[in-house]
């Protein structure tokens, strides 16, 4: 949000050695056709793209570049930023998992605050929260059509804290594929269970809550969804679902800030 921010990013982000990734400092974008840009002209250029609904035209006269070097150099960035950080976000649940007594701690205290009584049994471990969410895409594959959303799109399964951190986005996986699916295919609660080994035998694990559309799973504490829920059980999902605001507005705030992503 501010150009003096910019060196300091750049950085953290392409200068700081990673031994333990085998990553070196980078001086300059090269991209496989020969084009060659300016590091930092190259960050700001990515910045300038995917926070605004500008197209790659309308950049050229900001940048002195044409499109299609324009386009080349963002791939080239993309994919460094994917390659080198990407991990960070699809599988890096052991991080977050010194969070989760302070997480579970937040959510009982406002689940307290909103209802005046205690997390019911189901919900009392939810540390977290999981949902899936489709990003529309220009594409005609059939693979890709969703026929809940009625768009083309990509399918990511987002866990968020209560802090407002994405902890994970799992995917992309093709847009037919529903929240079901992609809970089975992320393995999300068995890596779960993993972050959290160290809490050893007997100790009560931390869950991830989630609507109807996950199942039951080891630390996976979706809503009731069975085929006649009980007075009971349709007043839990109510009284938890009033908490899940805070899921769905981190999952969508990336969407809404960064319009190409």
């Amino acid at each position: 949000t501010d150009r003096a921010h910019i060196p300091d990013l750049i950085a953290a982000l392409f200068q700081t050695p990673n031994a333990a990734r085998n990553r070196v400092a980078l001086l300059r974008w090269e991209c496989p056709n020969g084009t060659v840009e300016d590091l930092e002209v190259g960050f700001i250029m990515f910045l300038y793209f995917i926070s605004f609904p500008r197209k790659l035209f309308a950049m050229q006269e900001i940048f002195g570049r044409d499109y299609s070097q324009i386009s080349r150099i963002l791939k080239a960035i993309w994919q460094h930023m994917n390659q080198t950080w990407g991990w960070l976000v699809t599988n890096n649940l052991d991080y977050f998992s010194a969070r989760l007594p302070r997480y579970n701690e937040a959510f009982r205290a406002k689940y307290h605050q909103m209802h005046g009584e205690p997390v019911s049994p189901r919900f009392r471990q939810v540390g977290l929260l999981t949902d899936g969410t489709k990003l529309e895409i220009c594409s005609s594959l059939q693979h890709n059509y969703s026929g809940h959303k009625h768009i083309y799109c990509l399918s990511f399964l987002l866990t968020t804290g209560m802090d407002g951190m994405v902890v994970e986005a799992f995917g992309a996986l093709v847009g037919s594929d529903n929240d079901h699916h992609m809970q089975n295919a992320s393995n999300l609660g068995n890596r779960l269970l993993m972050a959290q080994a160290h809490r050893g035998p007997g100790v009560p694990l931390f869950q991830t809550g989630s609507d109807k559309g996950l199942h039951p799973a080891l630390c996976v504490a979706p809503m009731h969804n069975n085929a006649f829920n009980t007075p009971a059980q349709d007043l839990e999902n109510t009284m938890f679902s009033s908490l899940r605001a805070s899921n769905e507005w981190d999952m969508g705030r990336p969407k809404h800030l960064f319009k190409f992503i």
